[in-house]
């Protein structure tokens, strides 16, 4: 592959001599430009939640996504309502997106298990109250 000034060389060559320093001025603005991107203020974000949504901010960077602050302060509500506030599901959340390569976050697709289920665990105290209610929907 060819550096950046291999490549001016020869686009100055097939056109006026100047247009080498224009193109490579036009190269460096886009590269300060991308590399002058706001840093994302996380400070609203509970710390035990911290780690699983840096985690997913990083998976999106690399899918060359990356979020705006109205964006992750809205993935992270979205996040914590799916998730009804448990760290546990919510790292299982972003792990499935992840495994699945999905964009987005998505309620978690268990089995058997209903979407509903996750928001049901977090409703309640005790897991037998969960199992009730699910046996009970069922035989509807």
């Amino acid at each position: 592959m060819k550096t950046i000034v291999e490549q001016s060389e020869e686009y100055a060559k097939r056109n006026k001599s100047d247009t080498k320093k224009a193109w490579i001025d036009g190269y460096n603005a886009a590269l300060k430009k991308k590399s002058a991107r706001q840093e994302l203020d996380l400070s609203f974000v509970p710390d035990n939640f911290m780690l699983i949504v840096q985690t997913w901010i990083d998976y999106k960077q690399e899918r060359k996504q990356p979020y705006t602050q109205r964006g992750i302060e809205a993935c992270v509500y979205k996040l914590q309502e799916m998730s009804n506030g448990n760290p546990q599901i919510a790292a299982k959340i972003i792990g499935q997106s992840m495994a699945n390569n999905w964009a987005g976050l998505f309620e978690l697709k268990d089995g058997n298990r209903n979407s509903q289920t996750a928001r049901e665990i977090g409703n309640h105290t005790s897991i037998f109250e969960v199992a009730d209610q699910i046996l009970q929907r069922d035989k509807q």
